[in-house]
């Protein structure tokens, strides 16, 4: 589309604030201010635990496959409005104010902001050197139907490719969903637990070296059954690499 195009759009169509209804951004500076933070917890007990770590009692348990899961936002009536615009209503401008506050909150955790600094040892307009890729970002897949006919694309997907754009870290589709299952969202806590066990694979035609650190890319989590599940696919096959999930929001 041109930038005529563009502002024509814009002209007849304006971007309003979804918090206040001021024109100019689907969230205006001064509502971006009342955001809440999510505290930094483990994400299986849920108690305090520092850069989103799995915290040393939950890590004994061999159901628990992630390492952590970096959350920036409390799931609020705001971040609900933007992400359902986002993952429902086809509105793709949303991703860069998304996936920058990802990319902010990653630059606070130490252990990966070292990793990120050290995998890209040089780039240019056109090109990036990748030194060893001992950082990968992945996402959480959807099923075929699911992204083609009913809502068109993954957003899952669309926030991983986006930060990789950004922040030049190696993107891998490390896992399929080849089984349809039921909308996590629409079922009980305890269903959920249950609803995505075994309906994931591995990608055959991706091969790792087996100790990378993997940032698995969703929108929100709950349970993080579905961010579990993944990661417990990916070990199944390379037990020594290290899963972190990375979301927007965590639901309570």
């Amino acid at each position: 589309m041109t930038n005529r195009g563009t502002k024509l759009i814009n002209f007849f169509f304006p971007t309003t604030c979804i918090n206040c209804g001021k024109t100019g951004e689907y969230l205006c500076s001064n509502c971006k201010t009342t955001l809440t933070p999510h505290p930094e917890i483990c994400p299986y007990c849920h108690k305090t635990s520092q850069f989103y770590q799995t915290c040393l009692d939950c890590r004994i348990s061999p159901y628990n496959a992630l390492e952590g899961v970096i959350i920036p936002f409390s799931y609020t009536d705001t971040i609900k409005q933007l992400i359902t615009k986002f993952k429902y209503k086809h509105q793709k401008d949303l991703v860069d104010f998304l996936v920058n506050r990802l990319i902010i909150i990653l630059q606070t955790n130490e252990k990966l902001n070292t990793l990120i600094n050290w995998s890209v040892i040089a780039r240019s307009d056109n090109d990036v050197a990748i030194h060893n890729n001992q950082i990968l970002i992945s996402y959480i897949p959807t099923h075929r139907y699911r992204k083609h006919f009913i809502k068109g694309y993954n957003q899952s997907q669309v926030l991983a490719e986006n930060i990789q754009e950004k922040i030049q870290i190696p993107i891998v589709e490390l896992l399929q969903k080849p089984q349809a299952s039921k909308a996590q969202a629409k079922l009980q806590r305890n269903q959920r637990l249950v609803n995505l066990q075994g309906k994931f694979i591995l990608n055959p035609n991706i091969q790792l070296q087996g100790h990378e650190t993997i940032l698995l890319i969703d929108d929100v989590t709950t349970t993080n059954a579905t961010l579990n599940e993944a990661a417990r696919t990916i070990k199944t096959q390379y037990p020594y690499t290290k899963i972190r999930g990375l979301v927007i929001a965590r639901h309570n």
